[in-house]
């Protein structure tokens, strides 16, 4: 040990011994000085110890705590005396410290594999003893292998554990402000007795969340509840009425009843809380998203507009929401809050067709879990992405997020390359066969946005075999009066080409124009009113025959062109051809319009 370093750790060992006698630190000291007493003393002084943790013993510390003055003097000396011992290396003293290491680490694996050599040529081993042999080295490399596997299966329980114990804590959180919320609204609607705790474990008795509003019924609820208080109330007020119920329905009030224990008229003022407390929420987050300051006066209006719809939309809808409110009454609606109004109303037609589209797509998909036979066309539908859609359709935002529709295209896309392109077949529900409504409310939740046409056209419809097949027949059937129609004034040079790859050129001119019609569909409400969605295509094609002005006969023509070369020009360098696209020539298209 050189003199600067001991002087070093002889100023160290002063500090220790200044500590305090009742110092926890000391102990720690001074195991930590003989560690490095015994490194120092070596020729490899390998890795700097650490120090005691400084936060703990020192930072968190009053300045006026007895112990803090000879802690700092010890940390401070230690830290002089590290930072000696352990100088940091430059790059290049590390890559040869590396190197050294490397190479000692070499001639102590040779210098044994020479050894073992030497022995087994003295004591050659017998057939046996290589047999014991070999096995012993299968058993430990199947052990390292088992300690291997053992030790990611602890972390991996222990990842799941506390993601389990996240989840738990993250639910009990929302489930306590959702419990406030509901709480406020049993206030405002006179009912303060119901604000209590043994009310709401009455209701998680009796299988109701706690919450404003749940999934519709007959989606699954989060955490195992069955619904919220909201759809518990509607068929409670409806047997109240003296109304016939089903047995669902009737098992429903008869949990409203034993949960809550209220009069008719204490239910119905609880619904007209709820709903509106539903409403005015909703209404927040539309006026927010339009831009629209926060005024007191937007309150009085959005309370006249829920009673006005209200009245319109009917008393107890077992799932009653803004967009079947203000889907029922636009009129009223555009002229109660007039400008902002309109935003409203476009994010509540946005909501009304995706909870539409929701609703029947997740039951198709719960009921093809429970009966494999209730989906014969498509086979049983995927359960991916049912968590993701269900909490979707509970947002308080569904219908003025714009992601969420680019979410819920994509999940129909996968369902429709799952379903191997007949999502959209007609299916079985309670014995009858049903046409699928969903893509009429696709359509006009696209119609008007651009955008959403695309997403529509490109993630869901394009894959339909439901909605291609019976125009691929009919363009197969007309399709070499199509190529005759369209002549050499379209093939041109590449005549002989084209008929040599007729199948690619009949499939490219398919696709492109199913891609317009779709367009034209999606654009046209009449075009679903055959009840077999597999029309749609065939009435988007006599629209567009017995409109001549529609544009759509435009783009179908530039949407199926032939690329063709020409002649180099001054705007191309020498020698290289340029290229153009020639469009579909307009008594090819007449032959189908025809």
């Amino acid at each position: 040990m050189s003199a600067p370093l001991i002087d070093l750790f002889d100023a160290a060992e002063k500090a220790c011994a200044s500590l305090k006698e009742d110092d926890p630190l000391r102990m720690l000291m001074s195991a930590l000085l003989d560690t490095v007493r015994s490194r120092l003393a070596g020729a490899d002084r390998g890795k700097r110890p650490g120090l005691p943790d400084r936060a703990r013993f020192l930072n968190k510390l009053a300045p006026s705590h007895r112990f803090r003055p000879t802690r700092e003097d010890m940390y401070k000396a230690m830290d002089k005396l590290l930072a000696a011992a352990w100088a940091p290396m430059s790059s290049t003293e590390r890559s040869e410290k590396l190197r050294a290491d490397e190479e000692k680490r070499e001639r102590e694996r040779q210098r044994d594999q020479e050894a073992r050599a030497q022995q087994r040529a003295a004591n050659p081993l017998t057939p046996a003893e290589k047999a014991a042999e070999t096995e012993e080295r299968y058993e430990r490399a199947a052990n390292v292998l088992s300690n291997l596997q053992l030790g990611e299966q602890k972390q991996k329980n222990l990842r799941e554990q506390i993601e389990a114990r996240l989840v738990r804590e993250a639910r009990a959180e929302d489930d306590i402000v959702r419990w406030q919320q509901l709480c406020a609204v049993f206030r405002r609607c006179g009912l303060e007795r119901l604000a209590v705790e043994a009310v709401r474990d009455s209701m998680l008795r009796h299988g109701v969340a706690p919450i404003l509003n749940g999934p519709p019924m007959g989606l699954p609820a989060a955490g195992g509840r069955r619904c919220s208080v909201l759809h518990v109330l509607a068929p409670f007020l409806n047997r109240e009425d003296g109304m016939v119920l089903q047995a669902q329905e009737d098992e429903l009030a008869t949990v409203a009843a034993a949960a809550l224990g209220l009069s008719r008229d204490e239910a119905a003022a609880l619904h007209h809380g709820l709903v509106h407390a539903h409403f005015d929420n909703f209404m927040k987050l539309a006026l927010h998203a339009t831009g629209v300051k926060p005024a007191p006066a937007c309150d009085a209006l959005a309370s006249g507009l829920y009673d006005g719809c209200a009245c319109v939309a009917g008393r107890w809808a077992a799932d009653l929401d803004l967009a079947e409110l203000l889907h029922t009454a636009p009129q009223a609606a555009a002229a109660t809050l007039g400008a902002a109004a309109q935003s409203v109303l476009c994010f509540s037609h946005t909501r009304f067709h995706m909870r539409a589209v929701l609703f029947e797509t997740l039951s198709r998909i719960i009921a093809s879990k429970a009966d494999t036979s209730s989906e014969p066309a498509c086979g049983r539908l995927s359960s991916n992405g049912l968590r993701g859609m269900v909490a979707l359709l509970r947002s308080s935002r569904l219908g003025i997020s714009e992601p969420s529709i680019g979410a819920l295209l994509s999940f129909l896309g996968q369902l429709e390359y799952r379903c191997a392109g007949r999502l959209w077949a007609r299916f079985r529900r309670d014995g009858e066969s049903v046409t699928p409504q969903a893509p009429q409310h696709l359509c006009a939740l696209a119609r008007g946005v651009p955008a959403r046409v695309d997403g529509l056209v490109t993630k869901v419809f394009a894959h339909s075999v439901i909605l291609r097949e019976p125009f691929r027949v009919f363009f197969s059937r007309e399709f070499d009066t199509y190529v005759k129609a369209a002549g050499p004034c379209y093939f041109g040079d590449n005549n002989g080409e084209i008929c040599d790859n007729k199948a690619q050129m009949k499939l490219d001119h398919l696709l492109a124009m199913c891609g317009e019609l779709l367009r034209v569909a999606i654009e046209v409400d009449s075009c679903f009113g055959s009840d077999h969605l597999s029309d749609l295509l065939l009435l988007a094609l006599s629209q567009l025959a017995h409109d001549e002005a529609h544009p759509a006969r435009e783009r179908l023509c530039a949407a199926c062109f032939l690329t063709e070369q020409f002649a180099p020009s001054s705007s191309f360098p020498p020698g290289r051809p340029g290229l153009r696209r020639r469009s579909l020539p307009e008594p090819a298209l007449r032959v189908l319009l025809d």
